[in-house]
């Protein structure tokens, strides 16, 4: 005979179900997280947590850490609520179980329902969640275990490996008084927790319960370890059989002394009683880590205890019938309650009363009696509700044998709903609307919160027209989706403007619920395009808008009196090229000319453009360059925009003027008229046809020249030009710029010589003209010495040819015109003879030059003869006559310019 022990203190009796159900039933538990005391032995009373049965208002005390054993059955739909009695925030957890971890968690005073499918057979753990600085409630005492019913009678996971006769479940835990008598436990450190107190079902031997059973039975023992630490649990003078872990049964069980259990982990263990065990034998049952003390040491008197208890021979089991009826067929209204009750499959009792719960269960016993029935094996009952319920409830309803065991309850949803569902979410689109395209019009309709009745049908208008039936999918739900497609030839026809579009929902007992409405713009003109502009302009292919983009850059601006500008994936698609008009960040170019293969890539483009751009030709609407818009997101009803056509589009145009039409597309699919500028296209060169200097021949150390251009422009005109002097007709780093055809040149510090001056000119987009140049010759007479070796006679003279003359080293050397003019007359500059000098002009020198100064000369070509007077009676006297150092300046001319220098001669 199957025998089931249930050992903690408080059993969940109200959730046992038959053994084998016919159907899956739906198990309603109320949990109250709360506090309590406890008196363990050797020591005070300690503050401990844990669950009990209901929501808290019963007033059931917590006499022991941990909550009670929730048993249901294989395929049963569970719900626990979770009622927080505690002053701070609990949640709850069952590991093992398929079920999303709750970290929200319950404030204190409030309650939260945990839902879950019972779809596999096991022993689990429930305990404290997963919350922030909650790692302190399982210690505290917020655990228990879940027993999850096979369908196969008298197995534990419907093998009949796993078959057994009689079955306990022991909870392990521990406590540690530090942490349970803190007046904080939230702040207590569980680093150093460190448990004294060792229990089975929340109590410590001597005050554990045994476990009785007869000789040869199989016993189940489901060990739960809810507490920190591992334990390995030994049944001394037997074995025992691993069948399941967690949950999970294994293919082949096996035999152990003792098997270690993890913190949080479950075991199932059969043990076979032995077939000769006298009625009275014992068998402990105990942690094999032999931590049995109760806060003590072994050796002191009165310390022994802890995880201990045993199994007993010969005890006397529950016997007859220990099951509660099977509620089944319940069928609410909002007024009355009906439902069939059978212990047929629980134990063959009469049912001798049945009772009935609104939305929340209670203690057994305490909640509305059925109306008064016969007593029988099965039997129908029907109960009144009062007073009539409104809105979306659950009734539960459960019946008790005449042995009084209680059974599970069966619950349904009732429903009086006076109200019609909710509508939200509206949303037409496209919307603005240019009325070639339909209208899709979608909402939610939900009657959840408002009579819990399936939704049956919607409509829409626009402005005060007549109703449209909408869709409703799915169909027979209480949240469904609404749709409908409004023609375009219905958009077309509204006026240009704002219209309303207004949804409500019916539910399927006819109520309309209210409407909801939103706007619709129908816009049926395009943007106004102004302020077009392209810069650089002219524009010669080669002038970028700045130094990293190099492209001309369109700019325009956009107005739409009812739209924004641009469809909505204007702004993504500016994003994903990262265009952007900032000066110096990167550009994704369009290498587009109209009629060019390259077009039909942009056109693609279309749907998402607010604007585009045609060069001299215009093509079809959205065929064109794509312009984005200047601050990357087209988001209102003015908005700029801008294109980069690349420089190489740009250089391949003709010179002259090209007609850059551009407009603009609205968030209705609106194209707007073309607005246009003019780009001047100028490639060619201007001409140089002279240039002239105002003087070409100036002497060293004169100011300025003036350089006049003749130079001609065929495009956009010129626009000043460069000089440079000597050098190549390459223009150098240092040429300087002027204004207009003509410029005054800084000749002073040129030297003496020939110089070229080099010039070249610019028209107003950058084209330079070839290099054309001009002469400019500075006259330079240079200083000269000669010495001549004076000798004893009276008179002495000393030729210079025209090679060695005046005219030998003055600039510019050796150009032919260049002619030489006595300046001043020789004198002496030192020595005390009184020797003189005269130069003149032999005819085999050269033509004298004129006009002769005190008689002296020298020849046009630079040649002279230097004539040394002596005086005195003897040579000596004589020569030393003529020693001494003279000086004569002279003129050198060319082309009428003229220099002067001076000669010094030495006599020696």
């Amino acid at each position: 005979k199957q025998h089931t022990f249930k050992i903690l203190a408080l059993m969940l009796i109200a959730a046992l179900l038959q053994v084998r159900p016919a159907l899956a039933q739906s198990a309603a538990i109320d949990l109250c997280a709360t506090s309590g005391t406890i008196a363990l032995p050797g020591t005070a009373a300690l503050t401990i947590w844990g669950y009990t049965l209901g929501d808290c208002t019963t007033g059931l005390p917590l006499t022991a850490p941990g909550g009670p054993t929730i048993v249901v059955n294989e395929g049963d739909t569970v719900a626990i609520t979770v009622h927080n009695n505690l002053p701070e925030a609990t949640s709850l957890l069952l590991p093992s179980l398929a079920m999303i971890p709750d970290t929200t968690g319950i404030g204190a005073g409030a309650s939260a329902t945990y839902n879950f499918t019972a779809d596999a057979p096991g022993l689990y753990l429930y305990e404290a969640g997963l919350l922030a600085n909650a790692q302190h409630q399982v210690a505290m005492g917020l655990y228990g275990a879940l027993v999850v019913r096979s369908a196969t009678a008298g197995t534990a996971y419907g093998t009949s490996s796993t078959a057994f006769d009689d079955e306990a479940v022991l909870v392990l835990g521990e406590i540690d008084p530090a942490l349970n008598n803190s007046a904080a436990p939230a702040s207590f450190d569980m680093r150093n927790y460190a448990p004294k107190y060792f229990l089975i079902n929340g109590k410590a031997y001597p005050d554990t319960a045994p476990i009785a059973t007869q000789a040869g039975n199989n016993v189940l023992l489901r060990y739960v370890n809810a507490g920190l630490v591992p334990y390995s649990m030994s049944l001394l003078g037997m074995r025992q059989t691993a069948v399941a872990m967690d949950g999970s049964p294994f293919t082949y069980g096996r035999t152990v002394v003792a098997e270690t259990i993890a913190p949080g982990q479950t075991a199932d263990m059969i043990a076979t009683v032995p077939a000769a065990a006298t009625d009275g034998s014992k068998f402990a049952l105990f942690d094999g880590n032999l931590l049995l003390h109760n806060n003590k040491t072994n050796n002191v008197t009165g310390g022994f205890g802890g995880m201990l208890t045993f199994l007993t021979v010969g005890g006397t089991p529950p016997t007859g019938d220990t099951t509660g009826p099977v509620t089944s067929n319940l069928s609410v209204s909002p007024t009355a309650v009906s439902a069939t009750v059978s212990d047929a499959a629980t134990g063959g009792s009469d049912v001798s009363a049945a009772e009935f719960f609104i939305d929340t269960t209670g203690v057994s016993g305490s909640g509305t009696a059925v109306a008064a029935f016969t007593p029988g094996v099965t039997v129908n009952v029907d109960g009144t509700i009062a007073p009539v319920l409104t809105g979306s409830h659950t009734i539960y309803l459960h019946g008790m044998d005449a042995a009084g065991n209680w059974g599970a309850f069966q619950s349904a949803l009732v429903s009086n709903d006076s109200t019609g569902p909710t509508t939200s979410a509206l949303v037409v689109s496209p919307n603005p609307n240019n009325g070639t395209a339909d209208l899709f019009v979608s909402a939610t309709a939900d009657d959840s919160a408002t009579g819990g009745s399936a939704i049956a049908a919607a409509e829409y208008w626009i402005d005060t027209g007549s109703p449209s039936a909408m869709s409703v999918s799915p169909a027979g739900v209480q949240i469904a989706s609404l749709s409908a497609t409004v023609p375009a030839a219905t958009i077309n026809g509204l006026s240009e403007g704002v219209h309303t579009v207004s949804v409500r929902s019916q539910d399927a007992l006819g109520n309309w619920g209210a409407a909801v409405s939103t706007n619709l713009t129908v816009d049926k003109t395009g943007p106004v395009t102004s302020d077009v502009s392209a810069m650089p302009n002219p524009n010669n292919g080669a002038m970028p808008i700045n130094s990293s983009t190099p492209a001309v850059r369109v700019t325009a601006t956009f107005v739409d009196a009812l739209s924004k500008i641009g469809p909505e994936c204007v702004g993504a698609a500016a994003a994903a090229t990262g265009d952007s008009p900032v000066e110096g960040t990167n550009h994704i170019f369009i290498p587009l000319v109209t009629g060019s293969s390259d077009a039909q890539v942009h056109a693609a483009a279309a749907p998402c453009m607010m604007g585009e751009l045609f060069i001299d030709t215009v093509g079809a609407n959205g065929s064109g360059i794509v312009i984005l818009p200047s601050d990357g997101s087209a988001n209102s009803q003015t908005e700029n925009g801008y294109a980069d056509i690349p420089l190489g589009t740009i250089a391949t145009l003709s010179d002259g003027n090209h007609t850059i039409y551009v407009h603009g597309q609205d968030a209705a699919g609106n194209w707007g008229p073309l607005g246009t500028t003019i780009l001047v296209i100028d490639k060619t060169a201007p001409t140089i046809t002279s240039v002239t200097l105002s003087a070409n021949t100036i002497a060293f150390g004169a100011a300025t020249v003036t350089l006049n251009v003749t130079a001609t422009d065929g495009g956009v005109g010129l626009n000043g030009g460069q000089y440079w002097i000597d050098g190549t007709a390459t223009p150098p780093a240092t040429a300087t710029a002027f204004a207009g055809t003509s410029v005054a040149i800084n000749t002073s510090g040129l030297a003496g010589g020939v110089h070229t001056v080099f010039v070249r000119m610019k028209d107003g987009v950058g084209n330079w003209s070839a290099v054309s140049s001009a002469t400019l010759t500075v006259v330079q007479a240079v200083n000269d010495a000669r010495s001549i070796t004076a000798n004893t006679s009276g008179t002495q003279t000393s030729n210079a040819n025209a090679t060695a003359g005046v005219l030998t080293n003055d600039q510019p050397v050796g150009v032919a015109g260049r002619t030489a003019g006595l300046a001043s007359a020789p004198i002496r500059t030192s020595g005390t003879g009184a020797g003189t000098i005269t130069l003149s002009c032999p005819t085999s020198l050269g033509t004298p030059a004129s006009p002769a100064i005190g008689g002296n000369t020298i020849c046009t070509n630079g040649a002279y003869r230097v004539t040394l007077h002596g005086v005195g009676g003897s040579g000596n006297q004589r020569r030393a006559s003529k020693r001494g150092t003279y000086q004569f300046t002279y003129t050198e001319t060319l082309n009428g310019v003229s220099s002067t220098a001076t000669v010094t001669i030495t006599v020696n």
